[in-house]
């Protein structure tokens, strides 16, 4: 049997598991509130600020890659994250990752927004340092999930160091309508604050890297709502853009009563996504 084949139909499974535990039921509204719908129509009110192009790599501890891609990113004013439709190639197999990397999870339809109240719309909440969700489709964080480091990063070196560890209950309620909790640890972690980032088109010479980790989510709350081990961003302050971002999870963990027997076998995948062109609109 080919264990990597076997990974990779579980990170698909993910893929399909993702649209129906983790994306917020009404997030196809609030995207086509704010203007972004499927095809980046943009709308007068919300402005697009950058548009890039990502090359995909799956690989394993030791470097080895089994999968490529490709996948479109439109950054807008309201921090919407809008990923187009990505294909991951991968041994033959050609799988689509959209729906994880348009889910709540990486900002897509977090919108900025605020209420008469002066509160973040649909769940979210922000301390000054972080954005926060409290409530992700029927998944709900007690306290809240860290999501992004800002949103907005007007002065990266105040981040030099920083250091968050949050301990949350997540509650759901399963296919029999029985409400179920895990318990869990976030932790968030500045690496660099300020530093200079080389892409293929240009340097960007304001870039903040940044990693969200989890321990401690049973593999029920993992599944039911899409912790990975780790995601780590690079963020580019001025000007506003993304050049990377990376995720690192064990796929056996969604196969289940699957990976028994395997799970020596297969260690750690990370999925990888490295900015390839970049442009803004007053390009």
């Amino acid at each position: 049997m080919n264990y990597i084949v076997l990974t990779v139909l579980a990170l698909l499974f993910l893929a399909c598991e993702s649209e129906r535990n983790f994306i917020s039921e009404n997030t196809e509204q609030r995207s086509n509130a704010s203007g972004a719908t499927p095809d980046f129509e943009i709308s007068e009110r919300i402005k697009l600020i950058a548009d890039a192009s990502y090359d995909l790599t799956l690989s394993d501890q030791d470097g080895g890659n089994y999968c490529t891609g490709k996948v479109r990113l439109q950054i807008l004013s309201n921090i919407d994250l809008n990923f187009e439709t990505s294909q991951l190639d991968c041994l033959g197999l050609s799988f689509d990752f959209s729906r994880i990397l348009n889910s709540d999870l990486l900002g897509s339809s977090l919108s900025t927004e605020e209420d008469t109240d002066g509160n973040l719309l649909e769940g979210l909440s922000h301390d000054g340092d972080m954005l926060y969700i409290g409530q992700a489709g029927s998944v709900s964080y007690n306290p809240p999930r860290p999501v992004l480091l800002g949103p907005l990063i007007v002065k990266a070196e105040k981040y030099a160091g920083y250091y968050n560890q949050i301990e949350s209950t997540m509650e759901w309620t399963d296919e029999l309508e029985n409400i179920q909790s895990s318990r869990g640890v976030f932790e968030v972690e500045v690496n660099q604050a300020d530093f200079s980032f080389d892409t293929p088109q240009e340097a960007l010479p304001h870039v903040i890297n940044w990693q969200i980790t989890s321990t401690g989510f049973s593999p029920e709350a993992v599944l039911e709502g899409i912790i990975f081990q780790k995601i780590e961003w690079w963020w580019s302050t001025s000007p506003l853009m993304i050049p990377q971002i990376s995720i690192t999870t064990n796929p056996l963990v969604f196969l289940g009563e699957d990976a028994e027997g395997i799970s020596n076998l297969v260690g750690d995948l990370t999925l990888t996504l490295s900015v390839e062109d970049f442009s803004f609109p007053s390009d």
